[in-house]
């Protein structure tokens, strides 16, 4: 029963996280864009993204047990948690171009330059949760949650 609880938590906080980077990139981003502009949408995303972050470092920790059963998903827990660490770093070189009081981006180049790294970096991180996933629901995994026979 407890092993069954933890994969619930761990397949809970995977789609909280990776769930919600994907809901925010398809359907939240473009709807803001359209509807407030790239700039304002920009703005947003600059807080719901440290928000996800956070949520990352706390989906980190409760996969943690989990990773520790196999290879794979030792290695997409590993890449989960690098793709983020980069993330809390990309964040301020980001935020380094934008005048929030005027609503402006200074440098725009370099400015969408390190953007891409973040997307690039955001891409790796949704990829390895899918990896995660697949790692935490195989037949495999799900044998070992499941009560031993009385046969």
């Amino acid at each position: 029963m407890a092993e069954r609880l933890y994969r619930w938590a761990a397949l809970a906080a995977l789609a909280l996280w990776i769930g919600g980077t994907t809901f925010y990139a398809i359907v939240v981003v473009p709807t803001g864009t359209r509807l407030f502009g790239s700039m304002e949408q920009g703005l947003l995303t600059e807080q719901v993204t440290r928000q996800l972050n956070w949520i990352g470092v706390i989906c980190l920790l409760v996969l943690l047990p989990a990773a520790r059963k196999s290879r794979s998903g030792a290695a997409s827990w590993l890449v989960l948690a690098a793709s983020l660490a980069a993330l809390f770093w990309l964040h301020p070189q980001i935020a380094a171009f934008v005048d929030h009081a005027n609503h402006l981006v200074a440098n725009p180049d370099a400015f969408y330059q390190w953007h891409r790294a973040y997307l690039l970096v955001t891409a790796v991180q949704w990829l390895a949760g899918l990896v995660h996933l697949w790692c935490l629901t195989s037949s495999s995994a799900a044998k070992s949650a499941e009560p031993a026979s009385t046969d």
